[in-house]
């Protein structure tokens, strides 16, 4: 759709870049130290010019970047802390992969005090792969071999999700050659609930999040209560930025070593090497461009950049396409040595770059569908492919509106605005909040966006009210699914 969460924004047509490349131009960038927002410490104070994160920060606005949040911090020192509207501080965000490195460092938390315990530890009852294979990536299974994860997909449609990861067929060997295989974490995750009696979860709240005072988090588990270890954590902006200086202090958190610093240390080296030259420890890439950076990478723009040597951390939350368009705008921002003279000038205009992003964006008046349309609000309409969709059933009073979302993944009601400002709310999938916005293509075209924080989904849908029937037509930003299908008032 043309109109953005981010008000006045407009695509350029520039694609997504892979969250390493974001990091590498990130970290090149930020060396000497990154920049402010919300009356921080000036960004001259450490190196940077208030203009050029102004520029940053304008660009994102104007090309509609899907940015939800952004943190800088060096030495210890926040100095950008920017949530864009209607994304706030008290809200959580789905981490997805990120989870992977906490699942780790929970790993190395709880077996803290077993010297006899070591990665060699067999997770399965043939004895087939090691906890060490399963946090490496190198399971030894044929999966992490295709695009798209599918062997995620056809493992949560089974019963016994586990069940279904222990007798995928055997690709190579167990510590063999690297493969991104989600369902790895599963078995990690398995294995921790019956040999240290809790779910990974809640060793996590116990030995991770309580130290670190996170209490405002949601893990779902599988069928059988075990903690969905490889994504789907939920954690406030502010929450991931902890775990990031525990990242970056080699697990210690105000004084107290939360996880041991030789597990970090080994979680933080290279185990297996992805065929685009990074490394992956245990639940961490290594980033081959720079040596010393460490990332947590999750789908849809989440991420963790620690890079301990710099004394730098950047953490991201957005409701992006696989990668992100973000981070590597902050290349430009030219860090200088030492502190720069201040510029009350570039101040002023990182304010209002600032302001723009995080305040609401202002209103025009809400259009209207034709008589077509209009008779179709409020009626349930089963899609003729209900794959990913089964129903839609939309609303408009004015400017306020909802759509109701009944799926085989998720049932949800999402607010609409249709006067150019998104609606905020609470009960979206996962439990997370879902915000969404709303306009009249034309009397017979109704176009919608959805961002449910919960799950760091970003949906685009459309609706055409046509003579001969309805049609709908959808796209998740990351790729995971599109579909275009008719729809039909639903028999009661």
């Amino acid at each position: 759709m043309n109109e953005s969460f981010i008000h006045y924004g407009e695509g350029d047509g520039e694609r997504d870049m892979a969250w390493r490349t974001m990091l590498c131009a990130v970290m090149a960038a930020l060396l000497a130290g990154p920049g402010a927002a919300r009356a921080l410490a000036p960004p001259e104070t450490v190196g940077l010019s208030s203009n050029d994160l102004a520029k940053v920060l304008e660009t994102v606005r104007r090309r509609a970047i899907p940015l939800d949040s952004l943190y800088i911090e060096r030495d210890g020192q926040p100095v950008l802390d920017l949530y864009v509207y209607p994304f706030g501080p008290g809200l959580r965000h789905d981490v997805a992969s990120v989870s992977k490195s906490i699942s780790a460092m929970t790993v190395g938390a709880i077996y803290a005090d077993r010297p006899d315990f070591g990665m060699d530890q067999p997770i399965l009852a043939d004895r087939s792969m090691s906890l060490g294979d399963a946090l490496s990536m190198r399971g030894g299974r044929a999966c992490g071999d295709r695009p798209g994860e599918p062997e995620l997909f056809e493992m949560m449609a089974r019963p016994d999700w586990a069940a279904y990861v222990a007798a995928l067929p055997a690709r190579g060997r167990p510590g063999g050659d690297f493969a991104y295989c989600s369902p790895n974490y599963l078995l990690a995750s398995a294995f921790v609930s019956r040999d240290a009696g809790l779910s990974l979860a809640a060793q996590a709240d116990r030995l991770l999040f309580r130290p670190l005072g996170i209490e405002d988090w949601r893990w779902p588990a599988d069928p059988q209560g075990r903690t969905r270890a490889w994504g789907d954590l939920d954690l406030r902006a502010g929450d991931l930025v902890k775990i990031g200086r525990l990242v970056l202090d080699g697990g210690a958190w105000q004084g107290r070593q939360v996880v041991p610093a030789a597990w970090m240390a080994r979680a933080v080296t290279a185990q297996s090497v992805a065929p685009n030259g990074d490394g992956y420890g245990y639940g961490f890439w290594l980033n081959r461009a720079i040596p010393g950076l460490v990332e947590a990478r999750g789908r849809g723009g989440q991420g963790i950049a620690a890079w301990p040597s710099a004394r730098l951390l950047v953490v991201t939350t957005a409701s992006d396409t696989d990668g992100g368009q973000t981070l590597p705008l902050l290349a430009g921002l030219r860090p200088a040595p030492a502190a720069l003279p201040a510029d009350p000038r570039g101040a002023a205009r990182l304010a209002r770059a600032v302001a723009a992003l995080s305040s609401p964006p202002p209103t025009r008046a809400p259009g209207h569908g034709g008589a077509r349309a209009r008779a179709l609000m409020g009626v349930d309409l089963a899609l003729a492919d209900p794959s990913w969709v089964r129903r839609l059933t939309l609303q408009q009073t004015g400017a306020e509106g909802s759509v109701r979302i009944d799926g085989p993944f998720f049932a949800f009601e999402a607010p609409l605005g249709f006067d150019g400002r998104p609606r905020l709310g609470a009960q979206g999938p996962e439990g997370g909040a879902v915000a969404g916005l709303a306009r009249w293509v034309g009397p017979e075209h109704l176009t919608f966006e959805i961002r449910a924080y919960g799950i760091a989904q970003r949906v685009v849908f459309d609706v055409f009210f046509k003579a001969d029937g309805v049609r709908v037509r959808a796209r998740e930003a990351s790729g995971l699914f599109a579909f275009e299908t008719t729809a039909v008032p639903a028999t009661p």
